[in-house]
């Protein structure tokens, strides 16, 4: 990468195998889409662990 190139900020990817690489790449966590449902999200984080944040009504449609 050339120096000064600006990097992209990814926060989801549709897989946990990209989720978790993205994660590693960017030393940010990142959304794994195929785990979401209307009440949870999942994330992959840089360190090789997994966040699962859940909310007690429906988020996502």
């Amino acid at each position: 990468m050339e120096q000064g190139a600006a990097v992209e900020q990814v926060s989801s990817r549709p897989d946990a195998v990209s989720a978790q690489v993205t994660a590693r790449a960017t030393g940010q966590r990142v959304e794994d889409l195929s785990q979401r449902t209307e009440t949870s999200q999942v994330f992959a984080t840089p360190e090789g662990t997994w966040i699962l944040e859940g909310f007690s009504a429906p988020v996502f449609r």
